[in-house]
C-alpha cells in the first residue's frame, strides 16, 4: 500500500431479487435549483469544464447539491454521493427504482459509519424520505442516531406498479443531507 492509496473490498453483488440504483444510474435526479437575476442566467449558460467531484467540509455544508467522493459511500466503480447543506425541503434527490413484478419488497438506504457517527447524539437527526408507489405517498424516516453501518432498512412495501420513487428531502435538523443509493428487495 501506497500511502494515499487504499484497498476497497468490491461490493456485494445482486440477485435478481435485489435491484440498487445508486446516484450515478441515470434513474437518479436532482432537484434544480431556482435561478433568479440576469447575473447568475448568464453564469449558468457557460460551459462548465470543472471536475465532476468536489471535496466538502461537514461542519461547511454546500448549499446546493455537491458531488463527492469517499470510500465509505456505495459504489461498484465510483465510490460518490451527493451533498447538500438541510434546509426547508425544498432540495429533493429522487432514485426511481424498476419493479420486476408485483410482490413486498424491503427498501433499504446506505449509510456509512463516518456519517452515522457524525450524528451520534444530535437531537432529531433524521433523514425525510417520501416514498411514491401504486399512486400513493408514504413519509419514511431515517434515525441517523440509531442507524447501522452501510444498508439500513426504511420499511416494507407492497408494490404492484413498474416503477418505485424514493424522494429524500433536505428537510432535516442536521447540518448536512447526503444522497447515496437506495435498495429493494423481494420478500
Amino acid at each position: 500500500d501506497v500511502e494515499g492509496d487504499f484497498i476497497v473490498p468490491v461490493q456485494e453483488t445482486t440477485s435478481e431479487d435485489e435491484i440498487i440504483v445508486d446516484n450515478e444510474d441515470p434513474l437518479f435526479s436532482l432537484s434544480e435549483p431556482t435561478v433568479t437575476g440576469y447575473l447568475p442566467k448568464w453564469l449558468d449558460k457557460m460551459e462548465d469544464t470543472s471536475f465532476k467531484y468536489s471535496g466538502i467540509m461537514w461542519w461547511r455544508s454546500p448549499l446546493q447539491w455537491t458531488a463527492t467522493t469517499n470510500r465509505g459511500y456505495y459504489g461498484k466503480y465510483v465510490r460518490s454521493a451527493y451533498v447538500v447543506r438541510s434546509g426547508d425541503g425544498s432540495k429533493t434527490a429522487t432514485w426511481k427504482v424498476p419493479v420486476p413484478r408485483p410482490g413486498h419488497y424491503e427498501l433499504y438506504y446506505w449509510t456509512f459509519h463516518e456519517e452515522v457517527n457524525q450524528h451520534r447524539g444530535h437531537a432529531n437527526g433524521e433523514y425525510h424520505f417520501k416514498v411514491q408507489y401504486n399512486g400513493e405517498e408514504e413519509d419514511a424516516y431515517l434515525n441517523l442516531q440509531r442507524a447501522n453501518k452501510e444498508w439500513e432498512r426504511l420499511g416494507v412495501y407492497y408494490l404492484d406498479t413498474d416503477t418505485l420513487k424514493v424522494v429524500l428531502t433536505n428537510e432535516c435538523k442536521l447540518r448536512t443531507v447526503v444522497a447515496d443509493a437506495v435498495r429493494l428487495v423481494k420478500r
